[in-house]
């Protein structure tokens, strides 16, 4: 199994990144084709799946994982022992979960999310910072 940190430098190349949202907006899994970091992880586990709608014939929806489900694929528990401060915070950071401006997390899926959609790391920038932690 590929590791995290590998995925994401691979994807890179491969896929159009966006923020805010695990995934583009689409009901279909063939139509995926803007990914977060955790959206391209998820991807790469084939953990989209689509349901047939109950009420209407021709509609499916398409059910997403949830962030914990993204990295149990990766036999990693999003909850971790200890806190993961973020190398890329420059004291200003002010939301929730932080040390003197700087982003503090034990939750590695959230974590991620911070680095995609906060700072705006690309995929390979994501993929080595995560790859230096040992992910």
């Amino acid at each position: 199994m590929k590791k995290m940190s590998q995925v994401l430098i691979e994807s890179q190349t491969t896929r159009v990144q966006t923020t805010g949202r695990l995934i583009n907006n689409t009901t279909k899994v063939k139509d995926i084709h803007q990914y977060c970091a955790l959206g391209a992880l998820a991807c790469e586990m084939q953990l989209f799946s689509e349901k047939q709608s109950s009420y209407h014939e021709d509609e499916t929806y398409l059910i997403q994982p949830t962030q914990s489900e993204i990295l149990r694929a990766y036999d990693i528990e999003s909850i971790l022992d200890e806190n993961i401060e973020c190398s890329y915070c420059d004291g200003s950071y002010d939301e929730d979960y932080n040390k003197n401006g700087i982003y503090l997390s034990r939750d590695l899926s959230d974590y991620i999310v911070h680095l995609n959609d906060y700072h705006l790391k690309t995929f390979e920038e994501i993929g080595k910072d995560l790859e230096a932690r040992g992910y």
